[in-house]
């Protein structure tokens, strides 16, 4: 009965060994990491990443699919099927001219003897330059024509940046006041002549440092009916 229990176990022992490098096939990919994070400056058109990956298992993995969530991200795979202790790269390029100031993209691929996909990811922050809180002003139609406040921060990379201009694109919207609150904080109060009808303008903020680099960025203004 003794031995009958411990060949039981060494049964068991020996099956695990055959099943476990079954189930890391497809799941035997480690990555240097599964999350890069890139900070970039507002005005740069697109940025490029590398992920790099290594098959741990002792059997050959094939990637069977490979896509992005978004089609601002376009990727390319070094190769297919990876052989044991092998190497494999994602390279990829984001086109970041229209995503917003914060965003996450996400490539999924897929590997066979796996169920679920794994997925890599890449998270963008774009440094602002000039930073305007609220983008869109508004006031309903008929209200009173009162200004209202919009911050501008400026947020230097290299150099200190100083605001060099405000100009309102429909002269219905004026600037009633400008304050500066810290070297790099501004403090503006935009007016409309009136509210009588619906219209909309935009404000060009720019601003400069001392080396020469320009940024400009825009805000809105706008008058619409109010709730019938």
């Amino acid at each position: 009965m003794k031995v009958s229990y411990i060949g039981i176990i060494l049964i068991h022992f020996w099956l695990g060994c055959l099943v476990i490098p079954f189930n890391c096939i497809g799941e035997g990919l480690t990555w240097d990491q599964k999350n890069i994070k890139l900070e970039i400056d507002e005005n740069v058109a697109k940025a490029e990443f590398i992920f790099s990956g290594k098959n741990l298992t002792k059997e050959p993995i094939l990637i069977s699919d490979i896509k992005t969530d978004c089609g601002c991200v376009n990727v390319v795979l070094s190769e297919k099927k990876i052989i044991p202790n092998g190497q494999v790269r994602i390279t990829g390029v984001i086109q970041t001219e229209k995503i917003g100031e914060t965003v996450q993209k996400r490539i999924i691929l897929k590997t066979d003897g796996e169920n679920e996909p794994k997925i890599l990811s890449i998270t963008i922050h774009k440094k602002q330059h000039i930073s305007i809180k609220p983008r869109v002003v508004l006031w309903e139609q008929g209200e009173a024509a009162e200004a209202k406040q919009v911050t501008i921060t400026l947020n230097g990379d290299l150099a200190p940046i100083a605001l060099d201009a405000i100009n309102s694109l429909n002269k219905i919207f004026t600037i009633k006041q400008k304050k500066q609150i810290t070297p790099n904080i501004y403090e503006i109060w935009v007016i409309p002549q009136n509210t009588s009808s619906s219209c909309s303008a935009q404000f060009e903020i720019s601003a400069k440092d001392d080396r020469g680099q320009y940024w400009v960025k825009n805000f809105y203004c706008l008058i619409q009916k109010g709730n019938q």
